[in-house]
């Protein structure tokens, strides 16, 4: 609309481009539109956007007409008219997006129910935490939060790429399912389709307040569909110059040529640190409302290029960092392309990097906990805690992650903490179990502990008695949508491939993983990084690539999938190929949940450049 109108008017024979050669004039024409159409509009309104960016446009050019080109220009008045050219290219530059705020569902009810609050520990691998008996001391303060709540000890994320993943605990859907993930179509990634409901947009139509604090500002910016539901979404990235404001071109092409000279510091910050996220957060958490809330809090500080403040920046490190941003990414792509083996020196760097990362997330996370406890609302929350992927230090020939379906990349952390009067009788009854198990009481006093929660339905008669219980039972991030959807006292939706792990598995239970590396991984080495699926059952792991190679391990003998079992058990093998292939055969049925259209690839041109910030691509 904007190039017809120009066209249409430079037409006539009135046309007069004296007032836009005005530096003033022509800089408001030129970017005024584009840049109003984006700060004001959010992202996912994309018919809005384009009348906002007609209508601005046509102010501008109108504005500019009515300037009289033939007044003599004067010292002064260039000097006026550079002055205020500049400041429209300065403000596209520096002019950060605020939030992204969508309204409420219409009529929304005031809901009945407890909060619940989601933080996703961005990379970090479970056998990296100390709460899973990992030497150093990396998650102290998750460890006192979980004495208290569920620890899940075989725990897996649906993908080792951050969108599908995420996708999967938005949706209780697999990447099979909800289609948010790379192919040909989207190198970088399709966006989640319309037709698959978020739990944001669940619990926001239940009257929940909804809100999300995000570190990841690539592939959880909002051209992928995750903000769905969040009336307040805040993935703003860690510098003003990395807003995708536009003239996205001048912004990168000045940063480009600043960044030689800025402090290392400055050029490694790709994106907001665990402090930042949770001052966002908890100002949010202490404006007064009247409905219960669902918050989203997303934590970077594990993720490449890991650089925590002092003094986890030497928590774990004996000698000063002196690997930059990119020599970490130059070490990624020789090492997943083959042509470099990972050194033991720079190893050990990396991984003192990324557990000081994982350590200073933890310590920030207590602030979250003691407001919490501060306000009274701990023991009226649901709390979740768990990450979207894990990270590979050449354990199977990969660095980092978005590569395989390794242990080291998708075993994950998982904690959850429900409200007393939420926790069901399943939780109870294994708390019990373990109580009856440690306890030296008398026949008597033993009967009266078996004689309450276990036949009970809730946990509430023994809200003074809260202990933790430690999982066993596989979970999945898909399971996380049906088990808020059981803490809130409601159904499980038709066709979720999850199940509440507020009860106990009323059947075996198989997890699936499948990752599709993303083009710029991919592209390092086709043939060394193929699309992967895995099948999770009682203590072995079935991986096919699509390269046709399989293997199978056993989890409880070879915990770091060395010995490939393959030829040594056929008969187990076939199985567990024919059990991988009926499930996925079941996925790709449609549901009610999983309905999408055939083809959705988004343009994810605006979240580019902060994939290639966070290594993603290149």
């Amino acid at each position: 609309i904007y190039t017809v109108a120009l066209a249409r008017a430079s037409a006539s024979p009135n046309f007069d481009l004296g007032a836009l050669g005005r530096p003033w004039n022509a800089a408001a024409v030129a970017l005024l539109p584009v840049w109003c159409s984006q700060l004001v509009v959010p992202a996912d309104q994309r018919a809005l956007k384009v009348l906002v960016l007609a209508a601005s446009a046509m102010l501008a050019f109108v504005v500019a007409r009515r300037t009289r080109a033939n007044r003599p220009v004067g010292a002064p008045r260039r000097l006026a008219s550079a002055l205020g050219a500049t400041a429209v290219v300065v403000a596209s530059l520096v002019c950060t997006p605020r939030a992204l705020l969508t309204s409420p569902p219409a009529n929304a009810p005031v809901a009945d129910g407890p909060n619940v609050v989601l933080v996703v520990l961005d990379t970090v691998r479970a056998d990296h935490c100390s709460l899973y008996g990992y030497a150093r001391e990396t998650t102290p303060g998750l460890a006192r939060f979980a004495a208290d709540a569920q620890v899940f000890e075989r725990a897996y994320s649906t993908s080792a790429v951050t969108l599908a993943s995420h996708a999967s605990l938005f949706t209780g859907l697999h990447a099979l399912e909800h289609g948010a993930h790379s192919d040909e179509l989207a190198p970088t990634g399709r966006p989640l389709a319309t037709s698959h409901a978020t739990l944001a947009e669940l619990l926001a139509a239940r009257g929940y307040d909804t809100a999300a604090f995000v570190a990841n500002h690539g592939f959880l910016s909002p051209v992928y569909g995750l903000q769905r539901g969040f009336a307040h979404y805040d993935a703003r990235p860690p510098r003003p110059e990395l807003a995708p404001t536009p003239p996205w071109v001048l912004r990168r092409a000045l940063r480009e040529l600043a960044a030689p000279l800025a402090p290392r510091a400055w050029r490694e910050r790709a994106y907001r640190g665990a402090d930042e996220v949770l001052d966002a957060t908890l100002a949010w958490l202490a404006t007064t409302r009247e409905r219960p809330y669902f918050a989203f809090v997303n934590l970077m500080d594990a993720h490449a290029p890991c650089v925590p403040p002092a003094p986890f920046d030497r928590r774990f490190a004996s000698a000063p960092s002196v690997l930059s941003r990119d020599d970490l990414y130059s070490w990624r792509d020789a090492v997943n392309s083959g042509a470099r083996e990972l050194d033991p020196e720079v190893r050990d760097e990396l991984v003192a990097r990324y557990d000081g990362g994982i350590a200073f997330a933890d310590a920030e996370l207590e602030r979250l906990w003691d407001a919490l406890r501060a306000s009274g609302e701990l023991e009226r929350t649901l709390i979740v805690i768990t990450s979207d992927h894990g990270e590979a230090f050449g354990e199977h020939g990969q660095l980092f992650h978005n590569a395989t379906v390794f242990e080291e990349e998708v075993g994950v952390p998982l904690v959850i903490r429900a409200p007393r009067d939420r926790v069901t009788a399943g939780i109870a009854a294994r708390a019990d179990a373990r109580d009856d198990a440690r306890a030296d009481v008398d026949g008597d006093a033993r009967a009266d502990a078996q004689g309450g929660a276990r036949a009970g339905a809730s946990v509430g008669a023994r809200a003074t008695e809260r202990t933790g219980v430690r999982e066993r039972a596989l979970a999945s991030g898909v399971d996380l949508v049906p088990t808020v959807l059981d803490a809130l006292g409601l159904e499980p939706r038709p066709g979720l491939s999850g199940r509440s792990l507020l009860r106990p598995p009323n059947a075996p239970l198989a997890v699936l993983v499948e990752n599709r590396p993303i083009a710029d991984v991919r592209r390092l080495a086709p043939e060394r990084l193929p699309d992967q699926r895995a099948l999770v059952r009682d203590e072995h792991a079935w991986i096919e690539s699509f390269d046709g190679r399989s293997r199978l391990f056993d989890l409880a003998r070879d915990p770091g999938q060395r010995d490939d079992l393959v030829a040594r058990e056929p008969e187990l093998a076939r199985a567990f190929a024919a059990e991988l292939a009926d499930f996925r055969a079941r996925l790709a049925q449609p549901t009610s949940a999983s309905r999408r259209p055939a083809k959705e690839a988004g343009d994810a041109r605006d979240a580019r450049d902060a994939l290639e910030r966070l290594g993603y691509a290149r």
